[in-house]
Order: structure tokens, then sequence, then C-alpha cells
């Protein structure tokens, strides 16, 4: 991200609803070029840029409060040749939402007919007025890494424009002389960035929280002339602002290579500045490349790209990764079925695999680690449900969960639940298939530690769930009774053990 300082008086602009900009007038002049022009090195740069000082007139009273840059390059060699041939640069800037269908180039903007124009004036025959271009020097002759920086902004942007995307692309104005000795220009628009457009559409909050995000310097200067000032608009409070998770369903080569079969994209909201954690999903139905084939949810591949921050415009994107659970490796495969079993037994990263929820008017639980005093290895979670211990607690095991330890082959889960030492030692359970996460129940057949069927409450320790049983919902959910919890209504959560075996018969 390009972070220079906007200059002072770096263009004129012309503003049109907001719509678009166009810079840099051209000074006829009947230079032809006696060669040939090229600029293969012409193209934008990535993104855009914020205005991180406040300018002033010569009264010293600020006249802009913020600038919204986009730039491009061009190498020195071809930059003297174009303005030794007359040449001028300038910039369009267009609201993302106006352009729909429409490309930024020479006959939309220049043409006889163009997209864009003044909306509030006529040539004298009623048509519309195309963009000019505006003469200023200060948008090049910034050099930058051996090659010619050309640059525009937008300026005074209105708060409530703040998450309104724009496109920037910066074109070259040539002087040519017709046939009839007229003279006229060409444009050449540069590239998008790796050529796409994405690349050069911002909005002017999003720059500015990634700009606050890697600049420490400018950090307070961020934060004072953009993130708090939109904070305090109706757009901030009351809407919720998109962001997408992609799914990575990835397979494994002969040769221990990677490749992905296929990404599953889906959308959701959340706050504006507020951090949020993927949740994987099970394996889409009706994707050929899928069929037949097994993934298992990648914990600490997934790790670094789970969670982010809600960007403006739809500008973040987390990433998950599953992996086909008969090509990676054994050891692999050993790998992240404990990391699997970790996650599920932590408390601090049980987002994944884990859920738990109050019924009726309960509390709400809080989960600590049970460590073995011999060991020192943590054997289980401590549940506490400190507020009303006579209502019921429910344990939330997602479906996401079981589809990985299906992946594995596993077809059997044994829970140990125990109150804490000193306490009544027996504990009553109901479990059931939800059809959706708080939808209607469905009672689960459970068995003993003997390999009995248990239809209603079990008293014992141990109660082991089938996989192939689970057929419906959201998940498994286990009630734990009060009546075996302490006075405070806690509860612990003790091992776990996975089944490879076949299910006996009840």
């Amino acid at each position: 991200m390009n972070l220079k300082k906007l200059l002072k008086g770096i263009f004129a602009v012309l503003v049109c609803s907001l719509s678009i900009i166009a810079l840099g007038k051209l000074n006829p002049q009947s230079v032809k070029a006696e060669t040939a022009l090229t600029f293969d090195s012409f193209s934008m740069e990535n993104g855009a840029a914020v205005r991180i000082k406040t300018l002033t007139n010569d009264q010293g009273e600020a006249v802009e409060s913020n600038g919204l840059r986009f730039s491009a390059e061009i190498s020195a060699s071809e930059y003297d040749a174009l303005k030794n041939a007359g040449a001028r640069f300038g910039v369009v800037i267009v609201a993302k939402d106006l352009l729909k269908s429409v490309e930024i180039n020479e006959e939309t903007v220049f043409g006889a007919n163009p997209s864009f124009y003044f909306s509030n004036e006529t040539n004298g025959d009623g048509s519309k007025i195309s963009m000019l271009h505006v003469s200023s020097a200060a948008c090049e002759n910034i050099d930058k890494d051996e090659n010619i920086e050309i640059c525009g902004s937008l300026v005074n942007i209105l708060l409530n424009n703040f998450t309104r995307s724009f496109i920037g692309r910066v074109y070259v104005a040539i002087p040519q002389t017709n046939e009839s000795g007229e003279l006229t220009y060409s444009y050449h628009f540069a590239p998008y960035y790796e050529g796409n457009i994405a690349n050069n559409t911002r909005c002017i909050y999003y720059v500015a929280q990634r700009a606050q995000e890697e600049e420490s310097e400018h950090a307070s200067f961020l934060q004072e002339n953009y993130i708090v000032p939109f904070s305090q608009t109706d757009r901030f409070k009351n809407y919720q602002y998109r962001y997408y998770v992609n799914h990575h369903y990835i397979d494994h080569n002969g040769d221990g290579t990677h490749v992905v079969v296929h990404t599953e994209r889906t959308e959701h909201y959340a706050p504006l500045n507020s951090q949020v954690t993927a949740l994987p999903i099970e394996k889409p139905a009706g994707i050929p490349a899928l069929e037949g084939l097994n993934f298992v949810f990648d914990i600490d591949e997934s790790k670094p790209t789970e969670s982010g921050r809600v960007y403006a415009a739809g500008m973040q994107t987390l990433d998950l990764y599953y992996e086909n659970s008969k090509t990676i490796s054994e050891e692999h495969k050993a790998d992240t079925l404990a990391a699997l079993v970790a996650n599920f037994l932590n408390p601090d990263n049980a987002s994944h695999n884990f859920g738990v929820k109050m019924t009726a008017d309960g509390g709400v639980w809080e989960a600590d680690k049970v460590i073995d005093e011999n060991t020192k290895q943590q054997i289980g979670i401590s549940l506490h449900a400190t507020k009303d211990p006579n209502k019921n607690r429910t344990i939330i095991l997602s479906k996401a969960f079981f589809e990985d330890l299906r992946a594995f082959g596993v077809t059997s889960m044994t829970f140990d639940f125990h109150t804490p030492a000193g306490d009544n030692n027996k504990i009553k359970y109901n479990v059931y298939q939800e059809e959706l996460i708080d939808g209607e129940l469905t009672r689960l057949p459970v068995y003993d530690q003997l390999g009995n069927k248990i239809t209603n409450q079990v008293t014992e320790h141990k109660i082991t769930v089938y996989l192939e049983d689970i057929t419906r919902g959201g998940g498994v959910s286990i009630e734990l009774d009060p009546s075996a919890s302490d006075k405070d209504g806690n509860y612990h959560f003790g091992s776990i053990n996975f089944g490879f075996e076949a299910k006996p018969v009840a």
C-alpha cells in the first residue's frame, strides 16, 4: 500500500455528483511524434492511498480534510518520450455503483457519445459535454524506484460516502495531427493492477483501516480523521457489513503437492471493525470434483486466516482449509486428528467444534481446563453455570465436528462427565440430535460402557454415541440434569475417546 503524503495542490479537480474526476487539461500543441510512442511499462499501482495530513490555505485554515489517491507508474524513458511529444497525463475516478457494466476507456470518457459527462451542462444542441482534460503539473514527475508516478485524488469526501467504493484509472493524452492538419488527441488508459479492476477499486474507510494497521506513526491521525468521524454516522451504527469466507478443499498428489479441487465462497455480515472467526462447513453437495471424497477440517492450516477484522466494502476474506483424509500422509493424519481433539478439549480454541448454551432462563456457561494432577496434562473441560443451578444445562456439539470424525473413520465417541471432587458422583444425561441449532430435538440412542443401549437417562459416568445414529440436524445436544451438579451448577466434562470398532448389538 502506498501511503506517501498527498502533496498540497496535487490536483485541481472537477467533480460531478461524486461520480467522476477528470484531471490534467491539454494545452494544444502542433507537435507530431516522429517515432511510434510506447507505454509498455504504464500500469496502475495496487490499491489506493489516503491523505495523512490536513492541508491548509495561505491563511493557515484547513481546506482539505481527507483524500483518496489512485496512482500509476511508467518508466522514465517512456515518460520522457511521451512528454517530448506533448503528451499530458490525467486520472479518472468513478463511483463503483455508478459504473455498473460500463468500462472506463477512451470511448466512454472522451468519445463523441460519452458514458461520463457533466450532468448539469449541455452543448448547444442539447448533447452532453464530455470530460475535459484539466492541466496540473503536480500529478506527475514523482520519482519512484526509477519510474515516474502519476496520481490523482478525490478530496473532501462526505462522511456518508466513506464506505462508498471508487475506481481510479490513470491515462495519457497524446496530441496528433490528422490528415486535415487538425490537432486531435488519442488516449491510452493504464491497465488495472494485474489486470483486475478490483485492485483499483477502493473506499476511503477501508484504505484508512489498512493504513491504520500498517503505519503506526500515523495511527492517531487516521483514527481521528477517518475511523472516529465515521463511527458517529447512522451507516456505522445501523449497518451490518459484508465479509466472505473461502472454504478450500484440498487433495494430495503422490509427490506430496497440494491441489485445491474446489473452493466454496460464503457471504456473512457483522458490525464494521468487529473481529470475526469463520466456522467450518460440511462438504458442499452436488460438486462433481468432490464426489466420493472425505475431507477433514485442517485446524493448524486454517488458524492464521480463520479470524480477522470486518473491513468496509466487503474487503475482508477469511480462508479455511479441508484435506482429503484418504490422500494425506499417515503422519499428517495423526497430527490433524490430534489437533482436532486438542481443539475440542481446549476452551481457548473451542470455537469450531464445541459450543455451550443454556436452556430456559439459566445463566451463561464458562469453561476451564481440567488438569491431571499427576501427569499435568489436560484431561477435559470444567463447565461452570453459576446462575440458577436448578435449570438444565445443554452442551451443543457441532455437526461439522462429527463430519470431521467420520472422515477419519471414527465410528463412535465416548464422553466422561463427572461432578467436582467431593460432590455426588452420579450424573444424568439426555442426548439429542437437532434438526437445526435451537431447532427440533430428536432423542439420540446412547450406549453405556458395556454396549447396552440406553433410551432414557443415564446414571453412569460415560456415555457412547455412534456416529451412524447422527443423521439429522445441526449437531448433538447433551442435556445435563441439574441434580448432578454442585450447588453452583458446576460440572466437569472429562476425557473423550474415539472408537474405530464396530457398533455392538443392543
